[in-house]
């Protein structure tokens, strides 16, 4: 899978023609200036050790991603507003998921129509 952040809890599950899925919480997005450098493996070492002052700022955003058995994603679910950023675990229950993050003061659930 290709990943557009750092992936941290991982939860198996079955889709709607009973084939494995997962559910990938993302704990934090890559910066665009990483995704740019992606091919050039010293250059993103080098952006690692920028100040906070001169790094570009990391969306913070919640992020699931479903992969299928092969790690192509299927489907993602994005809040942009910032309420569930930082996720680090998704659990699969019947109808939905159940989501929690670093700072969160609270466990959410997604309703997933399949």
């Amino acid at each position: 899978m290709n990943h557009v952040g750092i992936p941290d809890g991982v939860s198996a599950g079955v889709d709607e023609k009973g084939e494995p899925v997962f559910y990938f919480a993302i704990l934090s997005l890559f910066p665009d200036m990483i995704v740019r450098f992606v091919d050039w493996p010293s250059i993103r070492q080098l952006l690692l050790y920028l100040p906070r002052g001169l790094s570009a700022p990391i969306p913070r955003w919640g992020f699931i991603v479903r992969t299928d058995k092969n790690g192509v994603a299927t489907r993602t679910w994005q809040d942009h507003s910032g309420e569930t950023s930082q996720l680090t675990s998704v659990e699969t229950t019947k109808g939905g998921l159940y989501v929690g993050g670093l700072h969160n003061n609270f466990v959410g659930f997604l309703k997933v129509d399949k």
